[in-house]
């Protein structure tokens, strides 16, 4: 962020800035933390100006920005962020939302009752399928855990209506096979409900082991065409590193990712449903 593009927000909120803003960079750009009298927002913004922070990420930041601030005008629940304002101008466009306080599910340890913050995170999921809205990007780093072990979904930029197609692919680590190889070969990639409940288990799966989705031999930072090509070819779970009292349930979670696709679960009560007995 410059001091121009945050003086832009502050004409045209016409605020008093009590502080200057935190800078908290993220897998798609960085937010601003900006606290105005006794509420903190969430600044996402987008120079229109600057080729480069449209070039690097699909979809652009622009893009994502316009598609996340659609989505959340448009949910109500208390498991999104809820939008404060929302500016598209020739020169720049930004977003700003209630900030949430919490710890995102990859930065939390030693939780005990890993088995309510998964129900809880099948429940935030499923609830914002039943509004047509498929997140697009669900790994742990994109929910928050809350101090009262409710839980807030967050960055919506690859949110879609079920019944329009994606923009673009997530996580890598998250991705199916199927939808690995599409991104290999070229060809248009498709996010719909099974994948979302894909990435769903692969990020309980995270929950369980501590870590990513622990395909083995695919490392924590690899080029994305190196790990695409690993994914594609099916490689396996490692979940040795799962507590023995979630080792039934890792089990679990590891033979329905390696299960061929037409024998994945289809939504998130489908893989619930698998799911329970464990619970």
């Amino acid at each position: 962020f410059t001091n121009s593009q945050i003086e832009n927000v502050v004409l045209e909120e016409g605020w008093v800035l009590d502080n200057l803003p935190s800078v908290i960079p993220t897998k798609r750009g960085s937010v601003a933390l900006l606290s105005i009298g006794q509420v903190e927002l969430v600044l996402k913004y987008a120079d229109l100006d600057n080729p480069m922070t449209e070039a690097d990420i699909n979809p652009s930041r622009s893009e994502g920005i316009r598609n996340e601030a659609t989505i959340l005008s448009a949910l109500t629940e208390d498991i999104t962020p809820t939008l404060y304002a929302y500016k598209d101008r020739p020169k720049y466009v930004y977003s700003l939302s209630r900030y949430i306080k919490g710890m995102r599910l990859s930065e939390v340890d030693g939780v005990e009752d890993r088995r309510l913050i998964i129900s809880e995170l099948m429940r935030a999921v499923t609830k914002i399928n039943e509004n047509n809205i498929l997140h697009g990007d669900i790994h742990p780093d994109n929910v928050l855990l809350r101090d009262s072990h409710s839980l807030v979904l967050l960055d919506f930029e690859l949110a879609h209506n079920i019944d329009d197609p994606a923009v673009a692919p997530g996580l890598v680590h998250y991705l199916s096979p199927e939808v690995a190889q599409k991104e290999i070969n070229g060809e248009q990639f498709t996010h719909d409900q099974q994948e979302e409940t894909f990435a769903l288990a692969a990020t309980i799966l995270s929950i369980l082991t501590r870590s990513l989705p622990p395909r083995y031999p695919v490392p924590e930072t690899p080029s994305r065409q190196d790990a695409l090509q690993l994914i594609a070819r099916g490689v396996g779970y490692d979940i040795s590193t799962a507590d023995r009292t979630h080792i039934d349930l890792a089990r679990s979670l590891q033979q329905i990712l390696e299960s061929p696709a037409n024998q994945r679960p289809n939504s998130p009560e489908d893989l619930y449903a698998e799911l329970e007995g464990f619970l």
